[in-house]
């Protein structure tokens, strides 16, 4: 988490934090003391109802009993006149929210807890429907719904544990137009509701993306004022926006990030269909040794790289028509492939890049007569796929600056190849 918050300051534009998360745990409020610098410049803000956080905290001490922990830790902030971090009022009840979901999950309670935890329990479906009045104005919080409906069965608490959570966060990313971190490595959870993904926060790539550039270990260790003046003025820096900004996470699936729309393509790789272990090698290629998302390529026989729903030739022209660098494979089968050549003519007529990879074998002739004087090399010859990625790179691609993992991209190539 702690890489995550540093990853959001440099990145992103605010980094929003629920109150209740600050004021309930100690462990929140420890990790975001290094940050405190940022609130200056309206970075950081704490979230919640009322008009400050004495009001906050006050509407809370309501909703505890006076002998729990988590009433003396409101207690004392109640006390506190002033807090470090910035206030940023919401209207959005977030009780109301959950309050909705829980309703309108009554009549599918089947898809949310075991058929046989049902069975044993036949007023479950009425207690579920009485929880919100049972709760009496206490916090619609696990610890208070557990003993409420006497839950013993550990499956089926995790289920409204999720439950909860979705609503809960629902409630922030609706009214605040915010997105959420994904993509975490420990802290994980399939409770986050679906949001707009250009707001998320994808953190597995962003972090592969800051390796890359050769600046995870400066975000990791910077103090924070010296974090302020990266993400203000640090070329890296805004290099890795770029891959927050020009690529979105696909919630669907924790493990990829998938790219922009299909409009935003900005490499598209022209191949047969039966070269996909050449054009695997070029999609890894390029990803590898150059500042490029995965998202932003197409490659329609390389899965993570396909079109949704199947090859639609109108809507491979669009992304032709959009992206930066048209790169072509040829080959023997290539050349016989009315696809691949449709496809090296409407780069043609859309005056776009092209870099083009020769297969071993084939001579300079071979190559369809107005893409000779572009950049054409042959796939076996390293100085060649070096030039080839120097093309790509002239579109407005960075190249990773770690040297030695470059090098290590272009002899996987060339050992695939």
């Amino acid at each position: 988490m702690l890489m995550a918050i540093r990853l959001a300051l440099v990145c992103g534009s605010d980094l929003l934090v629920p109150a209740s998360s600050y004021f309930e745990n100690e462990c929140c409020s420890a990790i975001l003391s290094p940050f405190r610098p940022f609130a200056g410049l309206g970075m950081l803000w704490l979230v919640g109802r009322g008009e400050n956080h004495r009001e906050f905290c006050e509407r809370k001490l309501s909703q505890y009993r006076s002998n729990r922990a988590i009433y003396r830790r409101y207690k004392y902030w109640s006390n506190q006149m002033e807090l470090d971090l910035p206030w940023l009022s919401r209207s959005t009840s977030p009780t109301k929210v959950i309050t909705s979901h829980w309703e309108s999950s009554q009549h599918r309670l089947e898809e949310l807890v075991p058929e046989e935890w049902l069975v044993e329990h036949p007023t479950f479906d009425q207690r579920w429907g009485e929880l919100p009045a049972a709760l009496d104005g206490q916090a619609f919080v696990l610890d208070n719904i557990v003993p409420i409906l006497d839950l013993t069965s550990l499956e089926v608490v995790s289920s409204i544990h999720r439950l909860v959570n979705r609503a809960y966060f629902e409630s922030f990313i609706s009214e605040l137009d915010a997105g959420l971190f994904r993509s975490l490595l420990f802290l994980r959870s399939s409770a986050l509701p679906r949001t707009d993904p250009k707001l998320d926060f994808p953190y597995l790539p962003i972090l592969k993306a800051a390796e890359n550039l050769g600046i995870r270990a400066r975000i990791a260790t910077a103090p924070a004022n010296e974090l302020i003046r990266m993400a203000l003025c640090d070329s890296d820096i805004a290099n890795l926006r770029r891959f927050l900004h020009h690529g979105f996470y696909d919630s669907s699936n924790s493990k990829t990030w998938t790219g922009p729309p299909m409009d935003e393509i900005s490499v598209f790789i022209s191949h047969s269909s039966k070269d996909v272990k050449l054009a695997a090698a070029t999609v890894k290629l390029i990803s590898s040794a150059l500042l490029v998302n995965d998202g932003e390529i197409r490659c329609t026989s390389v899965p993570g790289y396909k079109l949704r729903g199947g090859d639609d030739p109108e809507t491979l022209r669009r992304n032709i028509q959009a992206c930066r660098v048209f790169v072509g494979i040829i080959t023997i089968e290539a050349l016989r492939s009315g696809f691949v050549l449709m496809e090296m003519g409407a780069a043609w007529a859309f005056k776009k890049r092209v870099c083009l990879l020769l297969e071993a074998g084939l001579a300079w002739t071979d190559i369809p007569g107005p893409f000779k004087p572009k950049h054409s090399v042959k796939a076996d010859d390293r100085e060649g796929v070096v030039e080839f990625l120097e093309g790509i790179e002239a579109a407005g691609f960075g190249r990773t600056k770690r040297l030695a993992k470059f090098d290590a991209a272009v002899t996987q190539f060339l050992s695939e190849t």
